[in-house]
């Protein structure tokens, strides 16, 4: 993923594995840190998000990012990739997104948060 992104992983979060079963969602996030004032007094930011899809779900699970019209569903083996920060260091509003309801299955995801040193 260094080299598909140009990031240095060393610099980012351990991975998260998450599992959502039928009813399965989440409610509207951003994946920076939450004030935008918070970003410019050292503490790390994650920069980037890399969503590695792991079991294909038959049914629903996909995220939408709200502001680009863009549903993605799961597909395994695929690895889903954004920035959460813009080029001045602000979050991104582009970067929102909601997890749908998995409707049939179960859909297994980890994530790796790069922070703003990689």
């Amino acid at each position: 993923m260094e080299d598909a992104t140009g990031l240095d992983l060393r610099h980012s979060e351990i991975f998260q594995g998450i599992n959502n079963g039928v009813g399965g969602l989440f409610g509207g996030q951003f994946d920076t840190l939450p004030k935008n004032e918070d970003r410019f007094n050292g503490t790390k930011d994650r920069i980037a998000t890399l969503l590695y899809y792991l079991s294909d779900v038959p049914q629903g699970g996909g995220i939408v990012f709200t502001a680009l019209n863009l549903t993605v569903f799961p597909q395994p083996g695929s690895v889903l990739f954004w920035y959460n920060l813009d080029n001045m260091g602000n979050e991104d509003p582009k970067s929102h997104h909601i997890g749908c309801p998995v409707i049939v299955g179960s859909k297994w995801v980890t994530i790796k948060w790069v922070n703003d040193l990689g």
